[in-house]
């Protein structure tokens, strides 16, 4: 087996970051999946382990692939239950806010299902928005953290 050459401090912090990165991604992940996880649960067990079983079944989606698959997920839920799964939708949100702290801003709460709706916020658009500044503001505190060392230093 061949040999690899040591890596450079740069190429350790590249790789540092990139877990970092990924470690942020993995733990929204788990966060989204836990919201919509609540969420579906206000509909009762048996309408959960239902909605798990054919998601699993007839669509390839299991509970923990759903952040993959966000906009198929929405589409389905949307054929299953109509204009409910926006309910679903807003509510899985909220859990998720909850979940990773942060304020609830926007003008996607301040109204009605039916004014979201009618404004076009889609499940997984709201959801690629609040990864995003779940993303950035992990990177700033990162930042911020690294910055701190480095001044100790």
């Amino acid at each position: 087996m061949e040999k690899l050459p040591p890596l450079e401090k740069k190429d350790e912090i590249t790789i540092g970051i990139l877990s970092e990165e990924n470690s942020r991604q993995e733990k929204f992940d788990e966060f989204l999946v836990e919201a919509i996880d609540e969420a579906i649960t206000s509909l009762g067990e048996p309408v959960k382990n239902t909605l798990y079983f054919h998601l699993d079944n007839d669509f390839k989606i299991n509970k923990d692939t759903i952040p993959e698959h966000i906009s198929e997920f929405s589409d389905i839920i949307h054929k299953i239950f109509g204009l409910g799964a926006s309910r679903l939708e807003v509510k899985s949100l909220k859990n998720l806010y909850s979940k990773i702290h942060m304020n609830i801003q926007g003008h996607e709460f301040e109204c009605s299902v039916s004014k979201w709706i009618e404004m076009d916020l889609s499940f997984e658009r709201c959801v690629n928005n609040v990864r995003k500044n779940f993303l950035a503001l992990n990177n700033e505190n990162a930042s911020q953290k690294n910055y701190i060392i480095k001044e100790i230093s």
